[in-house]
């Protein structure tokens, strides 16, 4: 704390805040002792003040603001009366530098909730793509598997029983390998919607649902743990 010499020019000048960022306070008891008064000190003598204090707010070392206060009588800040206002400073400080980071997190959550709306923009717009290409993709190829298909029934429906056995097993396992890759571009269109709706928890019977995979001779094998 210093007390005292302080001139009119050092209180309103650089010097006055190089001091204030050490945690130094300025305290000019008597104003009418300077012969020449900075325009600042003269202006606040005209309007009747004769003592005036600068006490800094520091938080941590680090100098947030200044608490500056007058007085009409000479010798006004004794050094009690300073150690009120440094008290007071003190808690000025902290609630200053609360506002500071309560402002610092609002503007970091609000880039945050920005960031995750432009994400979120991109991700829909990417699916409403993948979506579109889905679907052109499937119709392109839905197209030659039902060609394949009405030509192999042509087929087996203008030959009849003149066609061999090897011949009518051929356009049959034709048939149902077409049938079947339409099955399967239809599940893929399925699978690709799941994303796009909300989870439902339920219960899932995998005994079931594998006994019904093993019957289209695939080995289904599955491990359950806790989450």
């Amino acid at each position: 704390r210093y007390i005292g010499d302080w001139s009119s020019d050092v209180c309103s000048s650089d010097l006055d805040f190089e001091k204030m960022q050490s945690g130094v306070a300025c305290i000019i008891n008597d104003m009418s002792v300077f012969q020449t008064p900075s325009p600042v000190m003269a202006t606040r003598y005209a309007i009747g003040v004769r003592a005036y204090a600068r006490i800094p707010l520091m938080v941590e070392g680090v100098l947030v603001g200044v608490l500056n206060m007058a007085a009409k009588q000479a010798g006004h800040f004794t050094d009690e009366r300073v150690d009120i206002l440094r008290m007071v400073a003190d808690q000025l400080a902290l609630a200053l530098q609360q506002s500071i980071l309560r402002h610092q997190v609002e503007e970091q959550t609000a880039q945050l909730e920005r960031r995750v709306a432009e994400r979120t923009a991109e991700l829909e717009a990417a699916n409403n793509e993948l979506q579109s290409f889905s679907y052109s993709v499937s119709h392109d190829l839905r197209a030659p598997l039902r060609t394949i298909d009405s030509f192999s029934k042509l087929l087996q429906d203008e030959l009849g029983d003149s066609i061999s056995g090897r011949a009518a097993g051929l356009l049959q396992r034709v048939r149902k390998g077409s049938q079947r890759m339409a099955e399967l571009i239809d599940d893929m269109l399925s699978l690709s919607r799941v994303s796009r709706q909300a989870m439902r928890r339920g219960t899932v019977d995998l005994d079931r649902k594998s006994t019904r995979l093993n019957s289209s001779h695939r080995c289904i094998s599955y491990a359950v743990f806790c989450l």
